[in-house]
């Protein structure tokens, strides 16, 4: 995120300010969601509110980090997927919007376009994803440091799950950004599945498809049947 706030040095006093972000989803290797958010802020002040033989100002700069951990149900994180997490704060959740929604659209026509024309409306099935996704891993076709293609793979595993267990994409926005999820209708629990491979990858894990994506669905379906 970059941001620049700007009005005339004559009319006010701090006349420009610039703030940048970055927020990084699953940046720990964590049972449960958690996300680490880094910003900077510079703030310039105008010399034409200086008062009379008074040094000139310098401009302000000011850094903040911020750890978000979803620490509800930790109890069970050691046999819980760390794609799966329950809202322990207050969020707010809405539709996909049109920019979310070409999000994740262009990411899931990258992914799915590793079919051949002919053959690619086998993604429409469940075992066409799963079989993309594991074709994909198995051949190493994405290196680790491919942060957004392998997150293209997550947005698979999450439709994957959502085609499985009627899960659907919705947007969760707070203080540290904007994020895209699955939600389980008439529950706290949130499914983050974008980050899921991209982080193991980035581990150096090797990533069973199958096995995450029933772990995931075992886990899913034990809250849903808990009433988290």
């Amino acid at each position: 995120m970059l941001a620049i706030d700007w009005s005339p040095p004559n009319v006010n006093c701090n006349f420009m300010q610039l703030t940048a972000g970055l927020r990084f989803n699953e940046s720990l290797p964590l049972g449960f969601h958690n996300s680490i958010s880094l910003g900077y802020v510079r703030n310039s002040l105008s010399s034409d509110f200086l008062p009379p033989g008074m040094v000139a100002w310098k401009t302000e700069h000011s850094l903040e980090l911020n750890v978000l951990l979803s620490l509800s149900h930790i109890k069970n994180s050691a046999q819980s997927p760390n794609c799966v997490s329950q809202n322990p704060m207050e969020q707010k959740f809405e539709p996909l919007n049109p920019d979310d929604i070409a999000d994740l659209e262009a990411k899931r026509t990258w992914a799915r376009d590793h079919y051949d024309e002919a053959a690619r409306h086998k993604y429409e099935t469940l075992d066409g994803k799963l079989r993309l996704l594991d074709t994909i891993l198995r051949n190493k076709w994405i290196a680790p440091d491919e942060t957004l293609k392998l997150q293209c793979l997550g947005v698979i595993f999450g439709d994957a799950l959502a085609q499985r267990l009627g899960l659907t994409w919705v947007a969760i926005e707070d203080d540290l950004g904007r994020d895209l999820t699955l939600a389980l209708d008439g529950t706290s629990v949130r499914v983050f599945p974008i980050t899921s491979i991209s982080k193991r990858i980035e581990r150096g894990e090797e990533v069973e498809v199958y096995g995450l994506f029933e772990d995931a669905c075992r886990t899913i379906e034990r809250l849903r049947r808990e009433g988290a």
